[in-house]
Parts: structure tokens; sequence; C-alpha cells
């Protein structure tokens, strides 16, 4: 019954229940008030880390928040991306989001396997594969769990290090992918539109130091890219 009540809420009535239950803890409680809050906090952590992020029914670049404010700098993007990592031949895109549809700016070359946390939204993407004649594959992950991904050139992982307040987890993602070049991207403004007051990553930039990794940085107006090289 809590998970449906948690489900009543627009922004996640499509994730999977499943996804809901891990946040649930052993005993619900019976009071009113105490059920109300417990409703409220796991609401409100689902939304942080998926509600926000949720692909809808409508697969267009402009439906999605970060993909509709990379429209006008998709082509630019790329190209300074492949003049530093060259052009791949594979790209796995972790947490993709509604990204995959920005392969009409990549070229109909490459392999592209895409990942999300929702069964839902993998099988939205895989029609959207199947009738765009993508080449490539959808992938069902938790990447607070996954250490196993595809061997492929180059990995996208955009917004998706920090939203489970966990760095650990994101040097664990880091450690466990097989590529030439991973790229990753953060916002430089807050999902209500206001600027952060410390935009520069600091954490993921000691981490790549300790992990003694090189990287180059691409900064647009609302997002900034790492272009990280593996050193192994």
């Amino acid at each position: 019954m809590i998970i449906d009540d948690i489900l009543k809420k627009k922004t996640l009535n499509k994730i999977d229940r499943s996804i809901v239950q891990e946040y649930l803890p052993n005993i619900i409680p019976e009071k009113k008030r105490e059920y109300k809050k417990l409703v409220k906090e796991v609401r409100n952590e689902l939304n942080r880390v998926y509600g926000v992020f949720q692909l809808g029914t409508n697969l267009d670049l402009k439906s999605h928040k970060s993909t509709k404010e990379r429209i006008e700098i998709y082509p630019t993007l790329y190209k300074r991306i492949f003049n530093l990592t060259g052009k791949p031949k594979s790209i796995l895109d972790l947490g993709c989001g509604l990204n995959p549809l920005s392969y009409i700016y990549l070229g109909n070359h490459l392999k592209y396997i895409a990942s999300e946390w929702n069964r839902k939204d993998c099988l939205l993407l895989e029609e959207w594969f199947k009738n765009n004649k993508i080449k490539g594959s959808v992938i069902q992950y938790d990447l607070r769990k996954e250490n196993k991904f595809p061997k492929v050139d180059v990995v996208f992982l955009f917004k998706i290090l920090g939203i489970f307040k966990n760095h650990k987890i994101d040097e664990q993602i880091i450690k466990s992918l097989k590529c030439k070049y991973f790229i990753v991207s953060f916002a430089t403004e807050i999902l209500k539109g206001n600027k952060m007051r410390y935009p520069k990553q600091l954490w993921f930039e000691l981490m790549l130091g300790r992990l003694e990794f090189n990287y180059s940085k691409i900064d647009f107006k609302n997002e900034s890219f790492y272009i990280v090289k593996m050193s192994h």
C-alpha cells in the first residue's frame, strides 16, 4: 500500500516498484503522522535521484531538461570532445536519460550502448532504438551496485556522479569502466535555474588526481564536461 501511495506523485508514477521498495524500512509505521512523514521522505529521495530525470513518454530532446539545454551545444560539444578522444567506434552512456536522441549529432558509424535504472525507461529507449535503426542496445543498470560494464572507446556519465551522495559509489563506477576515455558532466546551476554558489567540483578533481587520471575540461553556460583519459 505504501508503494502505491508513493507512486501517486506524478514525477514518480513510472518508477519500478522494486526501486521504491529499496528505500523503505523493514517496518512501516502504523501511525498516520509517521506514515505520511515516511511517504514524504521517500518521495523526496526518489525525486532527487530519479524523478527530476525521468524520461516521460514524449521522446524528444526538448522534453527533458538536460537534453533541452544541450540542443544548441551538441554539435560543438561532440566536436570538442572527439578532438581530444579521437572519433570513437563505440559509446556507453550510463544513466543516459534522453541523451541517445543526440545520436543524430554523432553520425551513424558507431555502436551506442545506453543504460537506465528504471525498466520502463529502458523499454521506451529500446523501442526508439528499433524505430530509428540505431546500432546498439539498451541495458538496465543500477549504478550503485553494477561493476561489470562492456568494453567501449568512450563512456558518457552526464550529470550522474554525485546524485547518490556517496563518493565511494562514484569512485567504484569509475574504477569499473573499461574504456579509453570517460566524459563526466556536472550542472553549473541548480534545478530551479539559479547559479550554484560553488560550481567547481573540487571533490571530483581531487579524486581524479588521486587516481592519477589526466583530464581536460570544457565549460558551457549550464554544464561543465570533464574529458578523462583512463590510465590503464
